[in-house]
């Protein structure tokens, strides 16, 4: 009787920061790490700059890739968990682009471009560079829409009131010059939900 057999399903690889580097940065990198922090050096850096910042909060966002894991270091019997002593510097901007509206599923990317540019020695490429811009255009309509949505909301309700009937979407449409039969519309469902998500 014959057995089938599988194999196992291979472990997918833990991304640490060293991965984010692109190969050409990659001795920069290592040297600008030092001095090497423990995660509760990371966040006490981080307090210090005005960032309440967690070690649960650190394990979550490595979680869900939204930043790199730390590399490990022996100390004694002990492992540590350490980061490089520029790793506040994309924690923060995690922090900046929460405060304006991202979410971690549109942070994690411009962060890993901060990570290359940071370590690129040689001029970005056209296409990177439109990348960039491109991040950087898709972060500023998202804060926007999300500030403009809190009006509409604000401005739904003064209309319900003096007109006495609920509106549950209002929608912004843009015209384009000399052709009003098309155009790009944003919809706005009015629920008076203050409740955000925390992203």
């Amino acid at each position: 009787m014959s057995t089938l057999t599988t194999d196992a399903p291979a472990k997918a690889k833990r991304v640490d920061w060293r991965d984010w580097v692109p190969i050409e940065g990659i001795t920069e990198a290592t040297n600008d790490a030092e001095p090497l922090l423990t995660r509760a050096e990371l966040v006490a850096v981080l307090r210090d700059a005005g960032e309440d910042v967690t070690e649960r909060d650190l394990a979550y966002w490595q979680t869900r890739e939204v930043l790199p894991h730390p590399t490990r270091r022996k100390h004694g019997r002990t492992i540590l968990a350490v980061y490089p002593a520029w790793y506040p510097r994309l924690v923060r901007a995690l922090r900046r682009h929460q405060r304006e509206g991202m979410t971690l599923d549109r942070i994690g990317p411009v962060l890993r471009v901060l990570t290359e540019q940071m370590f690129t020695p040689r001029p970005l490429s056209h296409q990177r560079q439109q990348r960039i811009e491109r991040e950087e255009a898709s972060r500023a309509f998202y804060a926007l829409r999300d500030e403009i949505a809190l009006r509409v909301r604000k401005l739904a309700g003064l209309i319900e009131e003096m007109d006495g009937r609920h509106f549950p979407i209002a929608e912004l449409r843009f015209y384009a010059e000399g052709d009003p039969d098309t155009g790009r519309s944003l919809r706005f469902p009015i629920t008076h939900d203050t409740a955000s998500d925390p992203g």
